[in-house]
């Protein structure tokens, strides 16, 4: 039977998402372009590992982030969003 080997490749944002202070760092990666929902290679974003590694401060910052960029929306794009969604 062959050995197979699975290698993980994590994003710049689930790396910071290990890190007990990520706030200067995932700061830095999204005001250099970095998307915060961007997956590794099993499909996992910066909050799902910082979910499993039970990091709330990551947890805040990212949830702090995504209300931010929420909000840079116009409601016309929120209603085309929505129904998009739910086609």
């Amino acid at each position: 039977m062959p050995v197979v080997s699975v290698r993980l490749i994590e994003t710049p944002m689930s790396l910071a998402a290990s890190l007990s202070d990520p706030r200067s760092m995932m700061l830095t990666l999204v005001e250099a372009g970095a998307y915060l929902d961007f997956r590794n290679s099993v499909g996992q974003t910066a909050m799902h590992r910082a979910a499993k590694l039970a990091n709330d401060v990551a947890l805040q910052v990212i949830n702090r982030m995504t209300n931010k960029l929420r909000g840079l929306w116009c409601g016309r794009h929120n209603i085309f969003i929505f129904i998009h969604h739910n086609r």
